[in-house]
């Protein structure tokens, strides 16, 4: 956490950091929400908090952000830097009036929390979502040519890994950190805030799953209960009676960890990899509708390694197809872990953002306790990913199982001494290579 503050300490007055880190969390939070809901922001705290998301998104939002006070030359004790800012970012997001969102699935199954933000902000929030690699692709045709159109793109962390960091469109999150509540790493998860990127720069993690095992989906019509049930372990799933039942996208393309899961898991590595791709007559898919047909029509048994597709495949098991989910379990030999690499728990924002104010003000909102309590309770198109927030306490739409228990530090590959995703990556596709000769 301390490249985070030193970062941000470098563009803001580190003196009114060091007195918010002295004010208590209740009045920092009040501030936060005078700069957002009041005329005229003041140094003392309203009396009656603003209104809280509800679980509903027909409920009626907070009141909206009148423009603030011009910002005075020198922050003093009772009106500190962070709150100046603070103050100038909502006026600015309410001039701009507009904020573009593109990505995958997220940036649709989120929309209820952005309409949430806009009400609050006045801002109107274009969100769209589709392919990230022909999405990626445009914005950085569009930039080429001198235009700059989005700015935050939600993807999984291979899109940003592999894509939106070296080609340099992504900006320091740092320069858009302001509320201290956000800061603060005693409000997350084993007391950091979570990055992304190596560099620990460009993007922050804000979800998690709590999985037990590794996620995959299967034909109930093809797998029985009872089979389903003698599966105790990833490699029952490799046992050559499932020889040409499974379906999975290969790992050339962005957005597959479970192959990197099952890379640096000692109890399956490379071994278990080998056995995929060369022994079990594995239908590689590009194409998503073609991987959750298939499967929701039993043509395959086992969908593995189909990330985007879970959402779907979910929607159709709701309506009655024979789809069924690991997640129905909680005894997998393979453990509990925290995994955290779906574009539904990131933020980042964009070099040279067409609207930098209200690209600011969704970093902060979003990683605030009000904007992660909104994602879990407005979000009903999928199942929002768990808060890396220790002090949300609305869970909303989040899977009860996949919520992390108080106190408890969870396995992650990540964490692993010697992990290096690239090295990995480059493994797995060598190995998949050879397989296809």
């Amino acid at each position: 956490m301390g490249t985070t503050v030193e970062r941000a300490s470098r563009r803001r007055t580190q003196s009114a950091l060091r007195l918010v880190a002295l004010a208590s969390g209740g009045a920092a939070l009040l501030l936060v929400l005078a700069a957002c809901g009041s005329a005229e922001p003041t140094a003392t705290p309203t009396p009656e908090p603003s209104p809280t998301p509800t679980a509903t998104a027909g409920a009626s939002a907070p009141a909206e952000p009148a423009a603030p006070e011009q910002p005075t030359a020198t922050p003093t004790p009772s009106r500190p830097a962070w709150e100046i800012e603070w103050a100038a970012v909502v006026a600015g997001a309410k001039e701009e009036g507009e904020l573009v969102v593109v990505g995958g699935s997220a940036a649709i199954m989120y929309r209820p929390v952005f309409d949430r933000f806009g009400q609050i902000f006045d801002v109107n929030v274009k969100s769209s979502g589709g392919s990230s690699r022909l999405l990626v692709d445009r914005i950085l045709a569009e930039r080429s040519a001198g235009s700059y159109t989005v700015d935050h793109f939600l993807s999984g962390e291979g899109t940003m890994r592999e894509r939106l960091i070296p080609s340099g469109v992504l900006a320091p999150i740092a320069d858009a950190l302001i509320l201290p509540e956000v800061i603060d790493p005693a409000n997350w998860y084993d007391g950091r805030l979570w990055y992304a990127d190596e560099g620990e720069e460009f993007v922050i993690r804000y979800g998690g799953n709590v999985e037990f095992g590794i996620q995959f989906r299967y034909n109930t019509d093809r797998v029985s209960q009872e089979e389903f049930l003698a599966l105790k372990s990833m490699w029952d799933l490799i046992d050559e009676r499932w020889v040409g039942a499974h379906v999975a996208q290969p790992p050339t393309l962005t957005g597959t960890g479970l192959y990197g899961n099952i890379f640096w898991d000692p109890r399956l590595g490379v071994e278990w990899l080998e056995k995929f791709f060369n022994e079990m007559d594995v239908t590689f898919l590009s194409d998503k509708k073609l991987i959750t047909d298939g499967l929701a029509q039993g043509k395959y048994a086992f969908c593995l390694a189909c990330s985007g597709t879970w959402g779907e495949l979910d929607k159709l098991r709701a309506l009655g197809a024979p789809v069924g989910s690991s997640r129905d379990r909680f005894d997998w030999e393979e453990g509990t872990k925290l995994t955290m690499t779906g574009s539904d728990g990131m933020m980042n924002w964009f070099d040279r953002a067409p609207h930098q104010n209200a690209a600011k003000a969704l970093v902060n909102w979003w990683l605030s306790k009000e904007g992660q309590t909104a994602v879990h309770t407005l979000t009903t198109d999928r199942v929002p990913p768990p808060t890396l927030r220790e002090d949300v306490t609305e869970w909303g739409y989040t899977a009860e199982k996949e919520r992390r228990i108080p106190g408890v530090i969870y396995f992650r590959v990540e964490d692993l001494p010697n992990f290096d995703q690239a090295f990995a990556d480059d493994e797995i596709r060598r190995l998949y290579a050879e397989s296809r000769q």
